[in-house]
């Protein structure tokens, strides 16, 4: 078993930009003892609540346990599994190891976590992410007082399609956008903005095989619109396709006059970049934490 962050690192290296199912096994082989033997006693999840119809419209809430939270800020979790796959659980023989890793740092740093999942391609093309998004940010509004959350300080961290769900969310002039005030920042980990520079069978399964529609389905075409902070990240060894995505998208924001940061994560791949949250491993989470909390604090 890998010991230290700096030994995963090297392992990583060694993997390169590579990103295949292999890829993700291999990841998951790593991290999955790690991950084993962190206590989460201390953790109350609320699992399995329903924010819409579809059997995959579900989150589970983590927070402090023996705690009466009040106006705390939260964190939503939206994974990724290009379009047509994954899960807020992505081991179902062991929940919340890994995708509940990432929210439960969240709440070891003070704050309230929320994973959720989503519908899926094919049977559920562009734009559903961003409407699922929509249904989970109405839920919680409506739901805050219940669960401690303080409605005007509710961030979304997508990741990968669960990053381009985000972006949709708040940019794309099709996504029907009736909570946006109330979204405090956005953390958007190595996601597609500009479909014309990505050529997949995923993007297609999603968004259609009609290229000419591309254009007003790519966040990347509508920066001009208001939105909150948004801290964008992509890994050392992402493909380059995500890093140019990321790259291009932070640059057209801080163009536009938006609050928005880029960091790339050194060390990491497509998967590990959030599968080493609430490791001992602080590539990036005291980045998002300290993101979050300046944020919320104002």
């Amino acid at each position: 078993m890998f010991k230290s962050p700096e030994e995963i690192s090297e392992k990583i290296r060694d993997i390169g930009n590579r990103f295949n199912p292999d890829v993700v096994r291999e990841i998951y082989e790593i991290y999955t003892p790690l991950l084993r033997k962190i206590n989460n006693d201390h953790i109350s999840i609320i699992r399995n609540l329903s924010y819409g119809r579809h059997e995959r419209n579900i989150l589970d809430i983590h927070y402090l346990k023996d705690t009466n939270p009040k106006n705390m800020p939260v964190v939503i979790y939206l994974h990724g599994g290009g379009f047509t796959g994954g899960n807020k659980n992505a081991l179902p023989d062991e929940p919340d190891l890994i995708h509940g890793n990432i929210v439960n740092y969240f709440v070891n740093n003070g704050l309230i976590g929320i994973n959720a999942t989503y519908r899926l391609a094919p049977e559920h093309k562009y734009p559903s992410g961003a409407e699922d998004v929509s249904k989970i940010i109405k839920f919680v509004i409506e739901n805050s007082e219940k669960f401690g959350i303080a409605s005007g300080k509710i961030f979304l961290f997508g990741q990968s399609a669960g990053a381009s769900h985000v972006a949709s969310y708040l940019f794309n002039d099709s996504s029907k956008i009736t909570e946006f005030d109330r979204l405090a920042g956005c953390i958007l980990f190595s996601g597609a903005y500009d479909l014309n520079l990505i050529n997949s069978n995923a993007i297609e399964q999603y968004y259609g095989k009609n290229k000419d529609s591309y254009y007003k389905m790519s966040s990347v075409n509508f920066t001009k619109k208001n939105c909150c902070p948004i801290f964008i990240c992509t890994s050392e060894f992402d493909p380059p396709i995500f890093k140019k995505q990321g790259e291009m998208f932070y640059e057209k924001l801080h163009k536009e006059g938006k609050i928005v940061k880029y960091k790339i994560i050194p060390g990491h791949n497509h998967i590990s970049q959030v599968i080493h949250l609430n490791t001992n491993d602080n590539s990036i989470g005291p980045d998002l934490v300290n993101f979050i909390k300046d944020i919320a604090r104002n």
